[in-house]
């Protein structure tokens, strides 16, 4: 489905020896692999040049969009208020946008039109891949996507474990990868916001209400793998 990301430089993988606990996980090398070697990557170190999320966008969204019968299920069913106790909010499905505009972004290396970004806004992948996720290309049909999939993705959970695992790869991130960069702290949260919104996706796909370390890690993965490949066909 993408292409091969994961035989990238292994030489600074051993500085992430915190992740040694999770290497029982089926996926957590490659991911331990891949955020190794995100300083030199090229398309990784142009988001020190990006600041900014696609709130505006979504503010201005009306009943002309293709999909805003969805958005408005997300937006009842996941809550946009600011001191919320969801771990699920609204910011979490607004990232998946901000993260296909950041990997088209950087693979273009340069700030995209307002006719592009529209295109990202009524693009159908948001849904596939809420639905899909990793088999996205099978998913035609977004009735699932109703009021009482979004509230019940607002009322997961991690388990112990998972929230740890969820916690550290966040902070990894921020602490060992962003500050070298100087990438903007929003940024970074986008792709760990679509990365969270991915793990309750994978737990709602097995009908449980508690996400664990295997839905962190496929979530992660697909998160990268969007981020790194060249997801231009799939929205022009």
């Amino acid at each position: 489905m993408f292409e091969s990301l994961f035989n990238r430089s292994k030489s600074e993988a051993s500085n992430f020896k915190r992740f040694d606990e999770y290497l029982d996980i089926s996926g957590m090398e490659e991911i331990r692999d891949v955020l190794a070697g995100l300083k030199a990557d090229d398309k990784y170190a142009y988001l020190s040049n990006h600041e900014g999320i696609l709130d505006g966008e979504f503010k201005s969204i009306t009943t002309k969009h293709p999909y805003s019968s969805i958005i408005a299920n997300v937006k009842t069913g996941l809550s946009d208020a600011m001191f919320s106790s969801d771990l699920i909010q609204f910011m979490n499905f607004r990232a998946v946008y901000e993260l296909i505009w950041l990997s088209i972004e950087s693979e273009e290396k340069r700030g995209l039109s307002s006719e592009e970004i529209n295109r990202i806004i009524e693009s159908d992948l948001p849904f596939k891949l809420t639905i899909g996720l990793d088999e996205y290309p099978m998913v035609n049909d977004f009735d699932i996507l109703d009021v009482w999939f979004f509230k019940r993705m607002a009322g997961l959970s991690f388990d112990k474990r998972a929230m740890r695992l969820n916690s550290l790869l966040c902070k990894e991130c921020l602490n060992d990868l962003n500050d070298e960069l100087g990438i903007y702290f929003m940024t970074f949260n986008s792709l760990a916001f679509a990365a969270e919104y991915f793990t309750a996706c994978f737990a709602l796909r097995d009908d449980r209400d508690e996400m664990n370390c295997d839905d962190v890690v496929k979530a992660w993965l697909l998160m990268l793998n969007l981020f790194l490949s060249d997801i231009k066909p799939l929205i022009f």
